[in-house]
C-alpha cells in the first residue's frame, strides 16, 4: 500500500510543479493582447414582458426605460424584448379601440381572463429602440383576428423581429403560420 501512496504523491508533486509554471496575463480590455476572441452577441440578454402588462411598463413604470438603457450602455445595443405570455393567448385584436389594452379584473393582482388591444399597442411597441418579438393569440382559434393583429404589427412596428403564434400549447388548438411578406 505504501508504494501506491508514494506513486500518488509523486504524481501530485509533478502536477503541482507543472501547474505552477503556467501563468496567464488577463488583458484589461477585450481584443487586446495576443489572445483570439470568439464573437460575443452584442445583446446577450433579452427581456420578456407579459402581454397585458407591457403598456403599463412603458407608460407607468418610470424605471423601465432607464433599466433598458443601462443594458444598452453596457452592451452597445438595446436589449431585444418579447411581448407575450399567458395573456397573449387571451387577447383579441380590436382595430376600433384607441386603448393599448382593455380588460377587467376582480383583483389588481390578477391577470385578465380576456382582453382586447388596439393598434396603439403596436405603435407603443414600435417606439422601442431595440428589436421586438410580439406574441399573438391562437387560443381562440380566430385566424382572421390573428392575421389582422399581425398586419397591425407589421405596419406599426419598424423594429419587429418576429411574431410568436400562441404561447401555451394547451391554449392553442392549431398553429397557423403567417407569411408576413404576403401581407
Amino acid at each position: 500500500m505504501a508504494p501506491f501512496f508514494a506513486h500518488v504523491i509523486a504524481v501530485l508533486v509533478g502536477v503541482t510543479s507543472t501547474a505552477s509554471a503556467v501563468t496567464f496575463t488577463i488583458p484589461s480590455q477585450a481584443h487586446t493582447g495576443s489572445y483570439k476572441y470568439a464573437p460575443v452577441d452584442p445583446a446577450p440578454v433579452g427581456i420578456s414582458f407579459e402581454f397585458f402588462a407591457f403598456p403599463s411598463y412603458f407608460t407607468n413604470v418610470t424605471a423601465t426605460t432607464p433599466c433598458l438603457s443601462n443594458w444598452k450602455d453596457l452592451t452597445g445595443v438595446w436589449p431585444p424584448i418579447r411581448i407575450g405570455g399567458t395573456t397573449q393567448d387571451r387577447a383579441q385584436y380590436d382595430s376600433r379601440t384607441s386603448a393599448y389594452v382593455v380588460y377587467t379584473v376582480g383583483n389588481a393582482a390578477d391577470a385578465p381572463a380576456s382582453l382586447t388591444f388596439g393598434s396603439s399597442f403596436m405603435t407603443l411597441a414600435g417606439s422601442y429602440g431595440g428589436s421586438v418579438v410580439v406574441g399573438l393569440n391562437r387560443g381562440k382559434n380566430n385566424l382572421q383576428n390573428t392575421i389582422d393583429a399581425a398586419k397591425a404589427a407589421v405596419n406599426g412596428m419598424g423594429n419587429l423581429l418576429a411574431i410568436e403564434l400562441g404561447n401555451e400549447p394547451e391554449c392553442t388548438p392549431r398553429f397557423h403560420f403567417i407569411r408576413l411578406s404576403s401581407m
